[in-house]
């Protein structure tokens, strides 16, 4: 596959491991995983004549580690690693004792998205089970994923802070920091700063409902 066939299919296995299982009529498991043939079967991937080779070759080419694989009594399963607005339980998610383990935690946004959340309050998980933040800028050592690389706003949290208020932070297995807030949010009374780039030629795309 070249690039564009690899981010397309990929496009649809998060809609599907994050999003639609329900309504594919796929069984997910409590960690997440869900059947790699299960998925092959439906309808809506047939378009891109996937295989589970092609599947595997997204995954292991993935720069941002958004899936996981493994064989479970010879059969072949796929989870995404974050990112559900399905139940998922058992996502096998470090809950973070300690906040000094990550000095820097964010969110990254752009001007349009900036002002919704100051109108609010606050970071929304919006549709999502989680508010996503990441430990650092994209392209920063050791950021693999949290932040897309077009945002032109960063929302600094304090994290000790807000676990000091009782609210519980993760870290999923690729590294992104994830928290429900309270009631969904996480109040900008947590922030720390706002920092705004020089460069604001990709402002006008909304990170949190494009980034997949």
């Amino acid at each position: 596959m070249n690039s564009k066939q690899r981010t397309e299919l990929s496009r649809a296995l998060s809609r599907m491991l994050r999003h639609n299982a329900a309504n594919e009529g796929l069984a997910v498991r409590s960690d997440g995983y869900i059947s790699v043939a299960a998925i092959l079967a439906r309808p809506k991937l047939k378009k891109f004549q996937a295989t589970q080779a092609k599947i595997e070759e997204v995954v292991a080419l993935d720069n941002k580690s958004r899936y996981a694989m493994q064989q479970i009594d010879g059969v072949l399963f796929i989870r995404a690693n974050q990112g559900h607005s399905i139940q998922v339980d058992d996502l096998e998610l470090e809950k973070i004792q300690d906040a000094t383990r990550f000095p820097v935690v964010l969110h990254g946004t752009n001007e349009t998205a900036l002002k919704l959340i100051q109108e609010s309050g606050g970071l929304s998980k919006m549709k999502r089970n989680h508010i996503h933040l990441a430990t650092g800028k994209f392209g920063d050592e050791g950021v693999t994923s949290g932040v897309r690389k077009d945002c032109t706003v960063f929302i600094y949290v304090d994290m000790a802070k807000a676990m000091a208020d009782g609210i519980l932070f993760y870290k999923s297995a690729n590294g992104v920091i994830l928290t429900a807030g309270i009631d969904g949010i996480l109040a900008d009374k947590y922030f720390s700063k706002v920092e705004q780039s020089e460069d604001k030629s990709t402002n006008e795309a909304e990170p949190s409902k494009k980034d997949f």
